[in-house]
């Protein structure tokens, strides 16, 4: 008789906190879906207090539980700014900037400064909304 199929968290894009349930049982495309999360910590809560065997998250909850972690994907994060908003997010932008902040960050795991804090011109016109 097979094992039961590992219970998943479903959360945003990202990559797996799983316990060691979930790996001895091997995570199965199919596997049986538990609560939806709303946030990558509770992800990693919930696989932490055993309602669910995997889930999708970032490093940082993963490791904040001392949980295992399996990288999925990377994903790149942008702020888009209008031009007239520039100076009120510069404390922001020279705070990324810094080495205190970047090994702040870095000491999470999981993230990729090496373009944090770099401006560019996107060069669009208009705007957009939801109808």
């Amino acid at each position: 008789m097979a094992p039961p199929a590992p219970k998943v968290i479903p959360a945003r894009r990202g990559a797996a906190a799983s316990s060691a349930g979930a790996r001895q049982k091997g995570a199965a495309a199919d596997a049986e879906t538990g609560p939806e999360a709303a946030s990558h910590l509770e992800v990693a809560i919930a696989v932490a207090s055993g309602q669910a065997d995997t889930g999708l998250g970032v490093r940082a909850a993963a490791t904040a539980l001392d949980l295992g972690f399996v990288p999925v994907a990377w994903e790149d994060f942008d702020i888009v700014l209008s031009g007239d908003t520039l100076p009120a997010a510069e404390p922001l932008i020279a705070a990324l900037r810094t080495a205190a902040v970047q090994s702040s960050i870095g000491a999470l795991g999981g993230y990729d400064l090496s373009r944090a804090g770099l401006g560019r011109n996107a060069g669009l016109t208009g705007y957009a909304a939801r109808q």
